[in-house]
């Protein structure tokens, strides 16, 4: 027992002595923290964006941040999908996303669900656009607005209405055919918006045009019997797309066609007489340099100097190396 004793009184000295010395040589360590670090260069001025409204309320972007009213701003943004929504309770969740930190909320503004019937348009009750925006503003939660005319969201046909399969055009492409009812569909969008924009005092800094172009289709609801599973998507892109995001692994195969199609796109938006934007101008992205990329475009609205500056909000990028980036151009 006495040996057992002395041997454990042993280790304990033994343990002692090694952390006090280690404590000793910890406490005589001498760090540096060198604060010599050039400040970053933050540079303004060589990008058209932001701009003032009618009561001097300012939106800017410069290398590193967007400002709001010439202070830092970083847009949390969330999604409320109005269309899904009773209208009743849209109020009531404008004010939840808003108790939990969200300053911008994003909303789609799904084809198939306003023009149920070809030529028929409906904005009213749970499809009621403008007082969606309308309690946003009230809210004063910025807002952007997604309106296709593909905009996937997991809805039927990735919001394409179903009277357009099997028409003899192509969609997503800048076929003439499909671009009149894509036309007529962003008359009809910026009916319900005007007013609304950061350019008049308004809630909405962005808008995004198409989504997943050349990246992601959704399936067509309906088919012809015994016939394979079409998407909402073009022929030169059948190889390259998923369903639903995913990680792509091969370049895209006609990236010209994408990036002519959202030039198309703006083209649309800017046009007299049926703009949802007019006079602004409209960004677009697809850089196929790696893998695959989705294009998107977004846009902050304003009128500075007599002249429209926009900014891309957000781009999405899926490759090979990055699962999701966000950026600006």
């Amino acid at each position: 027992m006495r040996a057992m004793y002395k041997r454990s009184l042993f280790w304990w000295t033994l343990l002692s002595f090694i952390s006090g010395y280690c404590y000793r040589a910890n406490a005589q360590s001498a760090y540096q923290i060198n604060l010599d670090i050039p400040d970053k260069i933050i540079e303004t001025g060589y990008l058209d964006l932001g701009g003032v409204a009618p009561d001097g309320g300012s939106i800017s972007v410069n290398s590193y941040y967007m400002e709001l009213n010439e202070s830092p701003f970083i847009p949390i943004m969330g999604e409320i999908h109005y269309t899904r929504i009773p209208n009743e309770q849209w109020e009531e969740q404008i004010l939840k996303v808003k108790s939990g930190g969200v300053n911008v909320i994003c909303t789609y503004v799904f084809w198939n669900i306003h023009e149920e019937t070809e030529g028929v348009f409906d904005w009213d009750g749970d499809k009621d656009l403008r007082k969606f925006i309308s309690l946003c503003q009230k809210h004063n939660m910025k807002t952007l607005v997604r309106i296709g005319p593909f905009c996937h969201g997991e809805i039927r046909n990735g919001g394409i209405p179903d009277w357009l399969y099997g028409r003899p055009f192509l969609i997503r492409t800048n076929d003439r055919e499909y671009l009149k009812y894509v036309d007529r569909l962003y008359a009809e969008i910026a009916s319900q918006l005007e007013g609304f924009f950061h350019k008049d005092g308004g809630c909405i800094i962005g808008i995004q045009l198409e989504n997943e172009l050349q990246h992601s289709a959704a399936p067509w609801a309906i088919r012809y019997p015994d016939q394979p599973i079409d998407y909402t998507v073009a022929d030169y892109d059948v190889q390259n797309t998923k369903f639903g995001v995913s990680v792509q692994e091969q370049d895209i195969q006609s990236p010209e066609a994408g990036n002519q199609h959202m030039k198309t796109l703006k083209e649309i938006a800017l046009s007299d007489g049926s703009s949802v934007v007019y006079g602004y101008r409209v960004g677009q992205c697809c850089d196929h340099s790696s893998g695959s990329y989705s294009c998107n475009g977004g846009l902050y609205l304003s009128d500075m100097g007599g002249y429209r500056y926009v900014s891309i909000l957000f781009i999405q990028g899926y490759s090979h190396y990055s699962r999701l980036f966000s950026g600006t151009i």
